[in-house]
Order: structure tokens, then sequence, then C-alpha cells
């Protein structure tokens, strides 16, 4: 067994019961169980803390020879001595686990070749680092990427059937990296394959065109794809739950692809797509504020019964909607405030048979000139439930030129009418509702 020891830079930050990390190591010691040792600059009189590790040495090619690297006795790779010169480096067939920070800021590093028995990559394992070497074969056993593992430069990378996680900012701000694929499309039903991804695991990877797994994604989490803007499609059919920004400004997603498995959508999750259609399925519950916002090409909007709750302004300036379908029957609906505002294209709507309630619904839907509300168009009494237009429901539909209030509406807010200048007739059935000024 050998020792590892950390430079006198490093001593001075470290603390207690903490690991050393790769990059830290000052020069190879060659006694007689092997080991790396720095130079001792502490002031006399005092000693420095230092974690030992205890590993097994292992020798392994290397541009200017053999070297030998600290692997513990579990299969642990923990560190290589920096290197000046370019390099590419082989990993041993004995280590089963990448540490963190092992090749972290090793920016001569161009290339790494692994071997399939790797089962985890540690946080930062690869931070810093170039790999210039284009296309990066992930191990086919591996189970999980920690945080900041790959945030370098390569371009390309694959990965198998046992991947089961990505960590946070995984490969974060990689400008550019263009694919990562999942690269057994025939797998056997009875792998899970990867479950989730982190918060801004590929956050602003520019140029990532193309993701594929294995189609059991269920959790992706916020802004894991926020500022992909290259991004042309990604499977959801089995996700679950989709984080807050998790593709904000993907501009090059065209179309989406839920199931009845999805349970919410984030806040300002899908900011800026491309997408024309949008058909939010059956189970579905909440959708975040400003979900959809500015989907300018966003024409056709499905939402089903299940929902219970909507953020404010969920569909804020989708300028090419023109026409929102409300499926079935849905009660105790919290509709978030101005939900279609901005809207421009819309031109007619009818509102859920059991809406209660309204703020700002439709401010600003130029084009509109038909609306109908839930409830008896009749003037006498009715068992019916109360509705509320809240306020700024109407405010700048300078196309509508006529609104029927049936007689269960009780409260006409301020604002509700403001701007539309072309409105001639409100008809009022029943009593007449309570109006804000």
């Amino acid at each position: 067994m050998g020792t590892i020891w950390a430079t006198s830079k490093f001593r001075m930050e470290l603390h207690p019961h903490k690991e050393v990390l790769a990059g830290q190591f000052h020069r190879f010691h060659d006694d007689s169980v092997g080991g790396f040792s720095g130079q001792n600059h502490a002031p006399l009189g005092h000693e420095i803390p230092v974690v030992v590790i205890e590993f097994i040495p292992v020798t392994v090619p290397f541009p200017d020879g053999l070297l030998s690297v600290p692997v513990t006795d579990d299969g642990v790779l923990r560190a290589i001595i920096p290197h000046e010169g370019f390099f590419s480096f082989v990993v041993p067939d004995c280590v089963t686990a990448i540490g963190p920070e092992v090749f972290a800021n090793q920016v001569n590093l161009q290339s790494i070749t692994f071997h399939d028995n790797i089962t985890s990559i540690g946080n930062r394992a690869f931070d810093g680092t170039l790999l210039t070497d284009q296309h990066i074969d992930l191990p086919e056993n591996l189970q999980t990427i920690g945080d900041l593992a790959f945030r370098c430069w390569a371009k390309e990378f694959t990965y198998g059937i046992h991947l089961d996680s990505i960590g946070e900012n995984a490969f974060y701000n990689n400008p550019h990296l263009e694919s990562v694929t999942f690269r057994n499309p025939h797998t056997p039903r009875q792998y899970a394959g990867l479950q989730e991804i982190g918060k801004e695991a590929f956050a602003f990877c520019t140029n990532l065109r193309t993701f594929t797994h294995p189609g059991f994604l269920n959790k992706i989490e916020e802004a894991a794809f926020a500022g992909c803007s290259s991004l042309q499609s990604i499977n959801l059919s089995r996700a679950r739950q989709i984080g807050d920004n998790a593709f904000n400004s993907c501009h090059g997603l065209t179309e989406l692809n839920f199931s009845w498995r999805l349970q919410s959508i984030g806040e300002s999750a899908f900011v800026g797509t491309s997408i024309t259609s949008l058909v939010l399925p059956e189970g579905v519950k909440t959708v975040g504020k400003r979900a959809f916002k500015g989907n300018s090409a966003l024409e056709y909007v499905l939402i089903p019964a299940s929902v219970r709750t909507f953020g404010d302004e969920a569909f804020l300036n989708c300028t090419s909607l023109s026409q929102i379908v409300f499926e079935g029957r849905p009660s105790d609906v919290d509709y978030g405030a101005y939900m279609f505002k901005n809207c421009t294209s819309l031109r007619q709507v009818t509102l859920p048979s059991l809406m209660r309630s309204m703020h700002g619904m439709f401010y600003g839907c130029s084009s509109l000139q038909t609306v109908v509300i839930p409830g008896p168009h009749t003037y006498t009494p009715s068992s019916s439930k109360n509705f509320h237009i809240v306020g700024d429901d109407f405010a700048y539909c300078t196309s509508l030129t006529t609104i029927d209030i049936p007689s269960n509406v009780k409260t006409i807010g301020r604002g509700t009418f403001e701007g539309c200048t072309n409105l001639r007739h409100i008809n009022i059935y029943g009593e007449a509702p309570h109006l804000w000024y």
C-alpha cells in the first residue's frame, strides 16, 4: 500500500476528514511502497493537517514512460500527476470508479479511454479539461455521472443501458457538444435505463442537437437543457416531472410528446420553443408560471380536465395561438392570472362549463371576437355557482364588439373592458353584477 500526501498549498486549505483530490499533488515520491509527496512549507512549530488515503500503486503507460497512479483497494482511481505536454490516458482495468476531480483542470488531456466495468464517474472528474478527442464512449456499465463531471470541450458522447442518472451541471456550458446518444436502441424492456437528469446538466450547450435515451426518463430537473438553442427533439414519453426552466430557450424544439405519466410542468419550462401544437396529456396536474411563454409558433392548445393549477401567464405572448380547447368538465381549477395575455391571434374561445373565476385571462388579445362564459343565459334565477371576472380580463381586446354576461356572474372587476375601443354591446342576464372601478 502507498500514501497520498497533499502539497503545501493544498494542506493549508484542507480540513480534517476531507479526501485529497486530483490536481493537488506536487511530485511522485518513489519509496518502498510508492506514493505522492509534497514539500512541507509550514512555519516551524506548526503542524498542517493532512488526510491520508491508502492506495495500491498501479502502473500505466504515459508519454514519458510508465506512471504509477493511486487506486484504492475498492477500485477507485484517486489522482494522476499533472502533465505539462499533451497526453492521452487509458484507464487501468482494475479501476471500477473515477474519483472526484481526478482529471480536473488537466488542460493537456486530449483523450480518455474507458473500459466497460467502470460504474461511476465522480464530481468534477473531468471539469476544466479540453478532451479535444471529438468522440467519447462512456463505459457500458456506467451507472452515475457526477456533478460537473464533463464540463469540457468534447463534441460527442455515447452511453449504455446501465446509466441511471446524470448529475448537476454535468456537461454545463460546453459550446462544442453536439450529441449525447444512447448506443443500444434495441435493449430489452427489463432494463430501466436513464431515469433522471440533474439541474443544469446540459444548460447552455448551444450546439447540442441530439440527445437520445432508452425511453424511461422520468425526471428532468431545473434548467437541465436551458439555453440549448440547437436541440431539435427529445423523447418525453415517460417523463413524470419537468422542472423549472428545463427547456427554456430551446428554440430548435418543434414537437413535444408527453404521455399520461406526466404530472407537472415547471415554471418557464418551455419558454421560447418553436412548437406549433400542444396537447397536454390527461393526468398532468400542474402547469407552472410562464411555462409556455413566448412560443410564437404555437397555434393550438388542448387542456385536459386533470389540470388543477395553472401558474400566472402560462401562455403569455403566444402570438400565433388561434385555438384553445378545454377538454371535459374540470372543476376546482386555479387558473392563473393573465393566462393568455397578448395571444394576439386568438379569435374565439369557449370557457369550461365549471370554471368559476378568471383574472386578466385575455388581456391584450387584440383579435378576440367571441368568448363564451359558462352559465345560464336567462333572466330567471339559477342554481348555477357564482362566477367572478376579477379584472383586466378583456382589456385591450380591440376586436371585441359584443359579449354576453351570464346570470351567475356576480363580479366584474376593475379594468375588465379597458381599451376595448370597438365594444358596443354588453348583454347582462339576471341581476347586474357588482362592478369595480
